[in-house]
């Protein structure tokens, strides 16, 4: 499932492993060009992570650094902000 992919490729990325899923957010869906033209749609999954990991970012994917925001500070510098802040609003309606 969708669920399990996201919580394989945030173990894989960031090395969390200990998540307790919190239900799912809208997916987005955007078109992109590689050569022809792309049809992309993300799923988005709202986790808590339980008890206490280190993040370790996957360098090879182009991971450089990770951290933990507060809500306030998250809308100030989350990227690709016009599909983001409603993904991060409704996450916060939910928590």
């Amino acid at each position: 499932t969708q669920k399990v992919a996201a919580a394989r490729e945030i173990k894989e990325e960031v090395g969390l492993t200990k998540l307790k899923n919190l239900g799912s957010l809208s997916p987005i869906e955007y078109f992109y060009r590689r050569g022809s033209l792309v049809h992309k749609r993300v799923y988005y999954f709202l986790f808590r992570i339980l008890g206490q990991e280190k993040i370790v970012c996957q360098k090879s994917e182009g991971i450089s650094e990770a951290k933990w925001f507060g809500f306030d500070e998250a809308f100030l510098v989350i990227g690709y902000p016009e599909t983001n802040i409603p993904l991060l609003k409704k996450a916060q309606r939910l928590l």
